[in-house]
């Protein structure tokens, strides 16, 4: 059995998400949340054509292939990533001749002035030296070069609603997580990382983003099973499956739509 799908029985709401966290993030989190965010973070990057990209915490590769589509056959793109199941995942989710590598962002496996630009979606906020790696993004870039960052925050209602609600059945260190998304929600504070990294003055514009989210009890699983919190969650027994799910629907059902589910979130990208 594959160590990394959840075990939920079938006929839970839990039990309809099948597949390794990285599989679940690409197939339900990437189109609804990640790839709003990489098309503003690609956008604002200005990527052209036959110009070399690194994306470092690249995930399952939202950003890498929207940049590889940027630069065209003559440019070059890498997708750099920690997480072995995110960059398997990468690789077959594009056709492109896209290089991954398999490295922390506070140690980029490439030589001075490799790039053009780089980029980093939704991941800074996770580094636990957070100057180092823009650091090394700035090392792997040509002077002149650029830089493109999105981090979200504040925490928006909803999201604090699933902290509050998985303190009792999981908590407080694994529902820290939900919090640790939006812990870079100062634009200032953004911009301060990147010139003391030796990105010179960076420019933070902030975008408001409505999410359509699927219904509150698919999108709690989707959520869940495929982030960090997989592995604090995906073996709950049915009773705490279901007590767990009730108590965030009823909390999220101000957030219900005719069809889902809704959430607003503040983006940030820097650009440097």
């Amino acid at each position: 059995m594959d160590t990394d799908t959840p075990r939920n029985d079938q006929h839970t709401t839990a039990g309809r998400y099948r597949g390794s966290p990285a599989e679940l993030y690409e197939r339900h989190f990437v189109p609804k949340i990640g790839l709003p965010c990489a098309e503003l973070l690609v956008d604002a990057a200005r990527p052209a054509a036959g110009e070399r990209i690194i994306d470092v915490a690249c995930g399952t590769g939202v950003a890498t292939r929207l940049a590889a589509e940027r630069v065209g056959p003559d440019g070059k793109v890498a997708g750099v990533d920690g997480h072995p199941g995110m960059l398997a995942v990468a690789q077959t989710s594009s056709d492109r001749p896209i290089e991954w590598r398999h490295a922390s962002a506070d140690g980029l496996p490439y030589g001075d002035d490799s790039f053009d630009v780089a980029l980093c979606s939704l991941g800074l906020q996770f580094f636990a030296d957070k100057i180092r790696a823009l650091s090394e993004m700035r090392r792997v870039v040509v002077n002149g070069g650029r830089l493109a960052v999105g981090v979200p925050g504040p925490i928006p209602p909803m999201m604090q609603d699933l902290h509050d609600a998985l303190i009792p059945h999981v908590g407080v260190e694994v529902a820290a997580f939900v919090q640790a998304v939006f812990v870079l929600d100062d634009p200032d504070r953004l911009a301060a990382l990147c010139h003391t990294a030796g990105w010179g003055d960076a420019s933070v514009e902030t975008h408001s983003l409505i999410l359509e989210l699927d219904p509150p009890a698919d999108f709690l699983w989707q959520y869940l099973l495929g982030t960090p919190l997989a592995a604090a969650t995906a073996d709950l027994d049915l009773d705490e499956q279901r007590n767990l799910e009730a108590d965030v629907v009823k909390r999220w059902r101000q957030y219900e739509t005719t069809d889902g589910s809704e959430m607003t979130i503040d983006l940030h990208i820097a650009v440097a």
